[in-house]
């Protein structure tokens, strides 16, 4: 069976109240359209997990910084004076 792994993501480097926990199969994470978070910095870590589903020690904490930035948005206006 492949690995599984629990990844958690939280808005503070001590993990007290992670925003998402996800265990996964895969090695890399896209959240869901419905679950995006909050701009800011975020802190992750990954642990793998055993034949029980218990977590074994976490990875070192890493950071991002998330920020949304909206399309852009191009408009033209056409001025054109008498004659």
């Amino acid at each position: 069976a492949a690995p599984q792994y629990r990844l958690q993501i939280a808005d503070t480097a001590d993990f007290v109240s992670p925003e998402v926990v996800v265990t996964t199969q895969a090695t890399s994470y896209m959240p869901a359209k419905g679950d995006a978070l909050p701009d800011g910095q975020w802190f992750w870590r990954v642990a793998l997990l055993d034949a029980n589903g218990k977590p074994g020690p976490y990875s070192a904490t890493d950071s991002f910084t998330k920020q949304y930035l909206p399309p852009a948005i191009v408009t033209t206006r056409s001025i054109n004076p008498d004659g």
